[in-house]
């Protein structure tokens, strides 16, 4: 039974046409394995998301370095009452977790199993309520703290300049993928002519 590369060698399909069509499974044109078998292999450029995230991160530190000091007080100020609106949020919601959790453990201390069997379902229960406790209600919160405007900026550039050095180290990965892709075709297009 031909297979879905094979089928079309009955119909005459050259040497040259067969290999790119089972090239699709490997090397550079593993991405076109769910492409139509008959799709034209392309000329492959770079995913424009690498060299749109450099720009992206140069844009942010160009607005950055234009900031005033107004600005940078806004900026720090709108970001600690954020901080500080999540912070209440979790200690909220903490709380009344607590307070749900301690009305079940009442509950069941209050509960008598009915048997000496069902004393294992009852201390169980207890665990698994102190386990929850732990887990979700003892979370350390710390209460944020205002950021000094130029402490703020100093930090956000450093982790800009860090963001961009690695952004800038992805986009040249993505260049030579893409360069070493296109190789692979070529070297693979030019392996198959004809020899004269």
């Amino acid at each position: 039974m031909p297979s879905a590369f094979t089928e079309i060698i009955k119909d005459g399909i050259t040497f040259e046409k067969f290999a790119l069509r089972c090239a699709r499974y490997f090397g550079a044109l593993v991405m076109m394995r769910d492409d139509p078998l008959d799709a034209p292999i392309p000329e492959f450029k770079p995913d424009p998301h690498y060299a749109e995230r450099v720009e992206s991160i140069k844009q942010e530190i160009n607005a950055l370095r234009a900031t005033t000091a107004e600005q940078l007080e806004a900026i720090v100020e709108a970001q600690y009452q954020n901080e500080l609106s999540r912070y209440n949020e979790l200690v909220a919601y903490t709380d009344d977790l607590r307070a749900k959790y301690a009305a079940m453990e009442e509950q069941v201390n209050a509960w008598t199993p009915p048997t000496e069997e069902h004393v294992g379902l009852k201390n169980f229960m207890l665990s698994q309520i102190a386990d929850s406790v732990n887990w979700d209600c003892d979370v350390y919160l710390k209460k944020p703290v205002r950021q000094a405007p130029l402490a703020y900026y100093t930090e956000r550039m450093g982790a800009l300049g860090n963001q961009l050095i690695q952004a800038e180290k992805m986009l040249e990965s993505e260049h030579k993928r893409t360069a070493d892709r296109n190789k692979w075709v070529r070297e693979l297009q030019e392996s198959l002519k004809p020899k004269e």
